[in-house]
């Protein structure tokens, strides 16, 4: 049930509980006589009553209908209200599952990630030991650095043994014109 249909409804009920107007009548003025005759005539009423006016009956049976009716729409209501709530959880749920296995596949890969590179710290720790054992052993067969330096690794060294630019470039003009000159004649413009 929508919310406009709930509104008429509600609209309808409220229309069917207002009583009938009253059309107020001028009294006459009346004497102290007929006052003291009316208080009598209306203690005795009030007292003399079983049950409510007739007309209140039907008011009270609108009311428990327009209450019924109103119970009824609210139910209807709960009923579409848990339905939707079902589903969204449904939803979340399904969501939530793939996230769960999104995150379930991420450690995986992580857990692989982190045994590659464990492997890989083993071997370049076993290959640095390695090393120092091979050069323990080279040291103990009496091989020494200076037998054979490693130039390469003296950068100040190699820096003083680089010829300069410059007069590389100019020796190397030099030796072209002298292996030029003497193996090949110049060509003819033609």
């Amino acid at each position: 049930m929508g919310k406009a249909e709930m509104l008429r409804v509600l609209e309808e009920t409220q229309e069917a509980v207002v009583p009938p107007k009253k059309v107020a009548k001028k009294r006459k003025d009346s004497t102290p006589a007929d006052k003291e005759a009316r208080r009598q005539r209306n203690n005795g009423a009030i007292t003399s009553r079983a049950g409510p006016e007739p007309w209140l009956g039907d008011v009270r049976a609108q009311d428990k209908k327009a209450a019924e009716a109103m119970q009824e729409a609210l139910r209807a209501q709960l009923v579409t209200e848990r339905a939707d709530r079902a589903t969204e959880e449904e939803a979340m749920r399904v969501e939530l599952e793939a996230v769960l296995d999104e995150k379930a596949a991420v450690e995986v890969e992580l857990e692989e990630t982190k045994a590659r590179a464990a492997e890989e710290a083993k071997r370049m720790r076993d290959k640095v030991a390695n090393t120092w054992a091979r050069e323990k052993e080279f040291r103990a067969n009496g091989y020494s650095e200076e037998e054979h330096p490693a130039p390469f690794l003296d950068v100040k060294k190699a820096l003083r043994e680089m010829p300069e630019d410059d007069e590389e470039a100019k020796e190397e003009e030099v030796e072209e014109d002298a292996s030029g000159n003497e193996a090949t004649p110049p060509r003819s413009p033609r």
